[in-house]
């Protein structure tokens, strides 16, 4: 296989080796160019190029700009880079930067003619698509002109925007390189000689964030924050701090998350900020609802939720957080009614950000939604539907690794293909097999963790499932014993009736009979102490807790007046409990007096309402 050709915009470009960006490579990051080109374009449109300025904004004056410095004619040129050059046309922005060639020329002014350069790349650089390749070179020229000239802050600017350009268009590595180039040309230079320098900071940070690099994110991010003594733009102060937050969050320091959301909050308070007083309430709260203090995350995830319906459209994902948090809030309180149209809509919105990390989270609540519910089957289907987002999230950020590796790796293949292009050829095959030997090894072991899981999950439905229906059976069986109980006592009570009046008709016969029938009835009525104690057992098993419950409350009672209790739970009729306690009717409704007595109830309590009740 010969060496695969790659652009030297895409690794050590100053090696001047030729490029032909192969469609597979494509194909393994184009996944995640879908997924976060909008999201950083709108990050390098808002801050690499958009910093604020107190003079005017879109079209301007370029003889204002003669003979001033670098940093006067940055912050005047920032708004005009990033509205102007990037709506009009053609014809409008050449004819600026042919003026600035023009005034340059007459007043003996070179920077202002990189200046009208810098310009050139930047309507190119909006105008891109599908010419990467050719903008590219054009990025590059600059570059070397830049340093023939010997204006760093021209190599800086051109760095930076080639390196956010190669990582939007899923080239991470290249992308990550020329940024480090931008940061290292900056290293020693005053910030407010050079505004570029914080933002350089904040993008890299960003970069390292997206790869979950937390640490070296933090440390870039608290660099581009020492940068920002002089605030050239607000929204980029609050976006270095408020992602400084995220990423404390993220590495599960909620402590240190907090300080850093905080001072968002309390300039965005000093500026009477909405956007980001909702957008930084939202963070605090989910910051509470983390640690577990409702009380203090719910009416700050209620405001942000407000800035989340306003941008639905624009990002769903926001407002399926807001939404699976609050209901899941609810659902701990033990409040269905109000968890469940949350979690739905949540779960909506989660598919319509098509991000499987929002959706993870949502099947988790779900699941125990249905669980709260009693419904198995559902709470079967939405953990299973959790582990599949969360696995295809873990697929995804894999997949980015991979394409990062791959890009790295062919970096490093670039650097010495000149010395020795044999030697390159061998080694590629080597590393190719290796990357393939590593990606079957390591998607064998995904599966095996998978079905591992799997499995395991199984077995532990399978005996859940194998402990309910043994308790359901035991349950069963105790119920159907105590109805057998109660049925024998009252066929006992009818034929203690039949003796009863059997005896009445023998009165006047011999005393011999007589005897015999008194010694049936005895024998008819009286419940062992041995029964009872079956009886007890089984009667615990249907009401567990009851006896213990009854004690607790009054353990005053005898034990005859429990049992008088348990049968009332039964709700047995006086004639029933007279049969099964082996008294008279008479007896019953004495004893239930004096407990009415005993226990101080009202004319309109009844005892079997009381035992219902415990």
């Amino acid at each position: 296989m010969e060496y695969q050709q790659v652009p030297k915009w895409c690794c050590a470009y100053r090696s001047g080796v030729s490029y032909k960006w192969t469609e597979s490579n494509q194909l393994i990051a184009c996944w995640y160019i879908l997924a976060h080109v909008k999201a950083m374009s709108i990050l390098v449109m808002t801050i690499l190029f958009g910093l604020s300025v107190s003079g005017q904004e879109g079209a301007i004056d370029f003889n204002q700009l003669v003979n001033k410095t670098h940093t006067e004619r940055t912050l005047a040129l920032f708004d005009y880079h990033e509205k102007f050059v990037h709506d009009e046309d053609s014809l409008t922005v050449f004819k600026d930067v042919e003026l600035a060639r023009r005034l340059a020329d007459q007043h003996n002014d070179p920077e202002l003619a990189l200046e009208a350069d810098l310009i050139e790349l930047h309507y190119y650089t909006y105008r891109s698509k599908g010419r990467l390749d050719e903008w590219a070179e054009m990025a590059l020229a600059l570059i070397r002109k830049a340093r023939d000239a010997k204006a760093l802050w021209l190599e800086a600017r051109c760095e930076s925007l080639l390196g956010i350009h190669l990582y939007n268009y899923g080239q991470y590595e290249s992308g990550m390189l020329h940024m480090r180039n931008a940061v290292r040309l900056l290293d020693d230079k005053d910030a407010a000689e050079y505004p570029i320098k914080s933002i350089v900071l904040t993008l890299l940070g960003k970069m390292h964030y997206d790869f979950r690099e937390y640490e070296e994110a933090v440390r870039t991010y608290q660099k581009a924050f020492a940068c920002m003594t002089t605030h050239y733009r607000k929204y980029y102060r609050m976006h270095a701090i408020n992602t400084m937050g995220i990423t404390y969050r993220d590495m599960g320091k909620l402590d240190s998350s907090n300080i850093w959301f905080q001072r968002v909050l309390d300039i965005a308070i000093a500026d009477n900020d909405s956007l980001y007083i909702k957008l930084t309430q939202g963070n605090l709260g989910e910051n509470h609802y983390l640690l577990g203090d409702f009380e203090k995350a719910e009416p700050l995830i209620l405001q942000d939720l407000i800035l989340a319906r306003a941008k639905t459209e624009e990002n769903p994902g926001h407002l399926s957080n807001c939404l699976y948090i609050l209901g899941d809030i609810a659902l701990e309180r033990g409040d269905l009614k109000k968890a469940e149209p949350m979690m739905t809509e949540a779960l909506e919105m989660a598919h319509r950000s098509k991000q499987a990390r929002r959706l993870q989270p949502v099947y988790t609540k779900m699941a125990k939604l249905f669980a709260a519910k009693a419904m198995p089957d559902l709470v079967l289907t939405y953990m299973d539907s959790a582990l599949q987002a969360n696995q295809q999230k873990d697929v995804e950020f894999d997949r980015l690794i991979s394409a990062r590796v791959n890009q790295r790796l062919e970096l490093e293949h670039i650097a010495t293909e000149t010395a020795k292009l044999e030697g390159e050829r061998k080694l590629q095959l080597l590393v190719r097999n290796l990357l393939i030997a590593l990606m079957v090894l390591v998607l064998i072991g995904l599966v095996w963790l998978f079905n591992r899981h799997r499995k395991k999950l199984q077995q532990r439905q399978q005996v859940i499932l194998g402990e309910k229906k043994m308790a359901e059976d035991a349950l069963r069986a105790a119920s159907q014993r105590l109805d057998e109980i109660v049925s024998n006592m009252q066929l006992k009570n009818l034929e203690l009736e039949q003796t009863r009046q059997e005896l009445e008709s023998l009165k006047d016969e011999a005393p011999d009979r007589m005897k015999e029938q008194k010694l049936r009835l005895e024998a008819a009525v009286i419940l062992t102490d041995q029964d009872w104690r079956n009886f007890m057992e089984l009667f615990e098993v249907v009401n567990p807790g009851f006896l213990q419950r009854l004690n607790e409350q009054y353990p005053e009672l005898t034990l005859s007046q429990v049992r008088f209790f348990v049968l009332c739970r039964l709700e047995r009729s006086n004639k029933e409990m007279a049969a099964m306690l082996g008294v008279t009717t008479d007896a019953i409704r004495q004893m239930r007096s004096r407990l009415r007595k005993q226990l101080s109830l009202s004319s309109d309590e009844t005892i079997m309402a009381l035992a219902l009740a415990i």
